[in-house]
């Protein structure tokens, strides 16, 4: 054997191991990326899964803080009512439930970027929910800063009007209340077949 052929079988010797060696370092590569992309699907798929718990504990807090609510202000509209058909002046004001309703749960879930892996169907009722929330808690601050002072010092004809208007609004809230009560139940019933993908 001359000296170039055994140049060119040591030269095919080395460039097959240096393919070898490329082969071997790209499927490393390879496998390393599958293996971080399962980690951060896997990761996302948890963080989902947290996330959707969370706000199923979040809207059955709420709830119980909401029934609480519901019940007080149902009789306090009772009687409000009552008093505006006898014709009598409530002096002494409104007694009223402000209910606080958390939304911290919800807003940390927005922010994961995993509330994508939850079922988009199931996921537009949560949101609509918290939506009808907003609106609740909003006629509530409404309530309690239109009404707040009216009551101080006021004329038997204002005190009237004021009352009336007191009794709207209080029955709005009591309607508004029924209702998310009933968008609460139907949640935390269908929570059972919210699945992440």
């Amino acid at each position: 054997m001359d000296e170039k052929q055994k140049i060119t079988t040591w030269i095919k010797l080395k460039l097959s191991e240096i393919i070898l060696q490329i082969l071997v370092v790209m499927f490393s590569i390879l496998i390393a990326l599958a293996v971080d992309e399962w980690r951060s699907t896997n990761t996302q798929h948890h963080i989902a899964d947290q996330a959707h718990k969370s706000i199923l504990r979040e809207i059955q807090e709420n709830q119980k803080e909401l029934k609480s609510g519901i019940d007080s202000n149902d009789s306090v509209l009772t009687v409000l009512i009552g008093q505006i058909k006898s014709n009598a002046v409530r002096k002494e004001g409104i007694s009223f439930s402000y209910v606080q309703l958390s939304t911290a749960a919800w807003q940390i879930a927005q922010g994961t970027q995993s509330l994508h892996l939850i079922d988009f169907s199931r996921l537009i009722k949560i949101a609509q929910l918290y939506e009808f929330q907003s609106l609740y808690n909003v006629s509530q601050s409404k309530f309690v800063n239109d009404l707040g002072e009216s009551w101080l010092g006021g004329k038997e004809a204002d005190l009237k009007k004021i009352q009336r208007k007191g009794a709207i609004q209080l029955a709005t809230i009591c309607q508004l209340a029924h209702e998310l009560n009933k968008q609460y139940s139907s949640i935390l019933c269908d929570s059972k077949s919210i699945k992440t993908e």
